[in-house]
């Protein structure tokens, strides 16, 4: 894949920043997932952030990623989908 492919899918740090922190053992970034729509993620986010996330539909099909669901971003820009009952288990949100 070619980096200016490759650029496209990675996040936008200020974006990430606005989002939610959440803690468990690690620090992580969050929002509910609103929409899935192909390989496109529409996130429920402040305003001002841009709510659509591009990803593989490979990753939305392995995490099989529904509305309602966690986009998580990891401390070290790992990102993964959590169905919302397991997420709501392991993080809660972070003191601001």
């Amino acid at each position: 894949m070619s980096d200016a492919r490759l650029a496209q899918y990675l996040p936008n740090l200020d974006e990430i920043a606005q989002l939610e922190r959440y803690r468990s053992r690690e620090p992580v970034h969050a929002c509910k997932i609103a929409k899935v729509a192909g390989d496109v993620l529409e996130l429920d986010v402040p305003d001002g952030v841009d709510p659509n996330v591009e990803t593989f539909l490979s990753f939305l099909v392995k995490h099989q990623t529904q509305a309602g669901d966690y986009y998580v971003v990891y401390s070290d820009g790992m990102k993964a989908t959590l169905q919302a009952p397991l997420f709501e288990r392991l993080y809660q949100p972070a003191a601001a």
